[in-house]
C-alpha cells in the first residue's frame, strides 16, 4: 500500500510485542525489503527500455540469516524471545557467507538484469545464494508503478534511467 512508503515524520509505529518475532519493528523490516525488491525490479524495467539495456543491470538479493548488527541488536535489546537469540546464532551464516549473493549479482558474468539472489536452505535463512523466483506480488506492474512513484514522491526526486 502506499501509505507505507511515504513521508511520515519519523513515525514508524511502535516497537511493542518484543516477546515475539511479529509486530511493527519486524513489520517495518519485512516491508523494507519487499521495497528493495520491487523497486530494483522497476529499474530493471526502466533500464530494459533505456538507452542502458546490456550496459547496466539492477540486481537484488537477501542476505538469508546472518550475524550481522540486526541480530545481535535485537537479542540484546529483546525483540526476539528468549530461545530464539541462541538458536539464531547457532544457524547464523557469517556476514561473508550472508554477502555471497550480493557478490554474485555484482562479479557474475551470468547474472540478469532484475535477478534476485539469496539462500534457500531452513526456509532462505542459510546455504549458498542461488537464483530466486520474486514473489507475484513484488512483480505487478501496479505495484512497480506505485513504489516508485510514491519514492519519488517522499524523495523529492525524479529518478530518470
Amino acid at each position: 500500500e502506499a501509505k507505507f512508503y511515504g513521508k511520515n515524520g519519523g513515525n514508524l509505529g511502535g516497537d511493542e510485542n518484543k516477546a515475539s518475532l511479529s509486530g511493527p519493528r519486524w513489520e517495518r523490516y519485512h516491508q523494507t525489503k519487499l521495497a528493495n525488491c520491487i523497486f530494483t525490479y522497476a529499474l530493471a524495467d526502466k533500464i530494459e527500455e533505456s538507452k542502458y539495456k546490456g550496459k547496466i543491470k539492477a540486481v537484488v538479493a537477501h542476505p538469508g540469516l546472518s550475524a550481522t548488527n540486526l541480530q545481535i541488536t535485537s537479542d540484546k535489546e529483546g525483540s526476539m524471545p528468549g530461545f530464539f537469540g541462541p538458536i539464531f546464532r547457532w544457524l547464523a551464516m557469517s556476514p561473508t557467507d550472508g554477502a555471497a549473493g550480493f557478490v554474485i549479482g555484482c562479479l557474475r558474468d551470468d547474472v540478469a538484469n532484475g535477478s534476485l539472489y539469496g539462500p534457500t536452505s531452513w526456509s532462505g535463512m542459510c546455504g549458498a545464494p542461488v537464483l530466486m523466483k520474486p514473489e507475484p506480488l513484488a512483480t505487478t506492474e501496479e505495484v512497480k508503478k506505485m513504489l516508485w512513484s510514491e519514492s519519488e514522491k517522499s524523495t523529492e526526486c525524479e529518478f530518470k534511467v
